[in-house]
């Protein structure tokens, strides 16, 4: 394994981007991008100071109408400071916003971000998120999972210990096929 300051972000972006959206005909891909987005988030916890003291929760795969979902959330004791809703293959709407509502009515939550690769009507859904955030005052934010993924990145101090952490959960994960594991190995190698 190379040293943080031996991996290039672009090159990291790439990699993953190509580990997402490889043609793997199977309905687990969407695990992909949201273990990448929890192995930043591992990272996080123990640099930034918004995470001190918190820790990311388990992973949770749902299966829904529109396909499969992940959702964790990062704690502070019993507090959810984020809530994260990854839906891959399904956009985002208005109804994907309202559904959410039943969510943050059940925690007190700082911030849920609902990420996606496409989001409609979001003029609708920002003044909806308004009107959640002064309701609850939980900010709601949607994005793409791949911008979410860049910013993140950036704000890890060790490139190095994102990728391993990345490698184990692939690894180890029971929902991914054998082709999402040797096909991450494939693309490690070009790192």
């Amino acid at each position: 394994m190379k040293t943080s300051n031996e991996y290039n972000l672009q090159d990291i972006y790439i990699v993953l981007d190509r580990h997402f959206f490889h043609n793997y005909n199977t309905s687990v891909d969407v695990k992909l991008p949201s273990l990448a987005l929890y192995a930043i988030l591992e990272c996080l916890v123990s640099e930034i100071s918004r995470y001190e003291n918190s820790k990311v929760e388990p992973l949770e795969s749902v299966i829904t109408s529109k396909g499969l979902e992940n959702n964790f959330k990062t704690k502070k004791g019993r507090k959810v400071v984020e809530y994260y809703k990854i839906q891959l293959h399904s956009p985002i709407g208005l109804e994907t916003i309202k559904s959410i509502s039943k969510i943050i009515g059940k925690h007190k939550i700082d911030r849920f971000y609902l990420l996606s690769h496409d989001v409609q009507e979001m003029e609708k859904i920002e003044q909806f998120c308004t009107e959640i955030k002064a309701k609850t005052d939980c900010e709601v934010i949607v994005d793409g999972i791949l911008p979410t993924i860049k910013y993140y990145l950036r704000l890890i101090n060790s490139l190095s210990d994102f990728i391993e952490k990345y490698s184990l959960l692939v690894q180890n994960d029971t929902e991914l096929k054998k082709v999402h594991k040797e096909k991450w190995n494939e693309l490690l190698k070009s790192l």
